[in-house]
């Protein structure tokens, strides 16, 4: 893919490759290592578990098989989804 996000649970970073060239895409993050972590917020199930990289609120995290989905919609923000 143009944008590589690798998830290493253990030390809670993501290493986002990013080789993107369009500057009219909105791809969040350059090439770098992020510290991230998982808030639970068990009091909304429409969006139990939040997403924060580089102390950067995401929006709610999905994981199904082999799919991340962050989504800030409700807050008239992005979503973005992420295949392994």
């Amino acid at each position: 893919g143009v944008v590589n996000w690798t998830f290493n649970p253990s030390d809670q970073t993501v290493v986002v490759e990013n080789n993107n060239t369009n500057n009219n895409l909105n791809d969040i993050f350059p090439s770098g290592t992020y510290n991230y972590e998982i808030i639970d917020n068990s009091s909304d199930p429409s969006c139990s578990q939040i997403l924060k990289i580089d102390l950067m609120e995401l929006g709610c995290l999905t994981i199904e098989e082999n799919n991340l989905t962050m989504n800030q919609t409700f807050a008239d923000g992005f979503q973005v989804h992420l295949v392994r």
